[in-house]
């Protein structure tokens, strides 16, 4: 690792890796955006049976790979490159959760690359 990393805590070194492979190449255990097998439809099953009441994400997972899950799950509300403005998407994340934080899944998705937003900040696209 490079030096800058050497402090760094180990879920965000996942993070950099995935965000990193993902640019890269195409790596189908990581990627966001792969086709969906039955083995990945059964964990989407069970994702949202285990954390979701009514529709609405009712709890976050602690575990940080069943929370890309749930994230993957929540980026589906919103339509492929087309344009939201911040409110448009926080809209659409206050109506998939029942808690008050809809920021932090905002920028929960734009972390992990499934919602890019515009340099000013001010136009977000889907695009996995």
């Amino acid at each position: 690792l490079k030096t800058k990393y050497l402090n760094t805590k180990p879920w965000i070194l996942n993070i950099l890796w995935l965000n990193s492979t993902t640019k890269t190449q195409h790596n189908p255990k990581f990627s966001a955006g792969k086709q969906m097998t039955d083995k990945n439809n059964f964990n989407e099953q069970k994702l949202l049976r285990s954390y979701f009441k009514d529709g609405l994400l009712s709890t976050f997972p602690s575990k940080r790979t069943k929370q890309i899950g749930v994230l993957q799950l929540l980026i589906r509300k919103f339509e492929l490159y087309k344009e939201y403005n911040e409110r448009e998407v926080n809209e659409i994340i206050k109506q998939s959760i029942q808690c008050r934080d809809h920021c932090f899944f905002r920028r929960e998705l734009i972390n992990l690359k499934l919602l890019e937003r515009d340099p000013r900040g001010k136009i977000y696209q889907r695009v996995i």
